[in-house]
């Protein structure tokens, strides 16, 4: 894990972002930005938002979100999208209050660990 995000805080195009009550961390979320395929420009990924159980429905989840929104929109993205399991119910219910809509499936075939 410590190499994992040690890669991640070094790209530039990338963004962990934490929520902190007092010292405890209650909250992150992880962004980055890439070039489209599909058209010109960039697009923002919502990598991962995770906030602990007791501090959920406080905004904090929302806080992250749309600093993270600003993070990519700040790099030049003009699509913003995120992946979510299709158990996580309630995350898919947060994201299209927050503007997202579905739009498709993610396929996903694990080959190997790269280190």
């Amino acid at each position: 894990m410590r190499t994992r995000l040690n890669s991640i805080l070094a790209d530039e195009n990338y963004a962990t972002l934490v929520a902190c009550d007092d010292e405890r961390i209650v909250g992150f979320i992880g962004a980055r930005v890439g070039w489209l395929y599909e058209s010109d420009g960039r697009y923002g990924q919502i990598m991962a938002l995770a906030v602990a159980t007791d501090h959920q429905r406080r905004g904090i989840g929302q806080t992250l979100l749309q600093t993270a929104e600003s993070f990519l929109i700040g790099r030049g993205a003009c699509v913003l999208v995120v992946t979510s399991g299709n158990q996580r119910g309630d995350a898919h219910a947060f994201y299209e209050k927050n503007g997202y809509e579905f739009t498709g499936r993610r396929f996903k075939k694990t080959v190997g660990m790269s280190a």
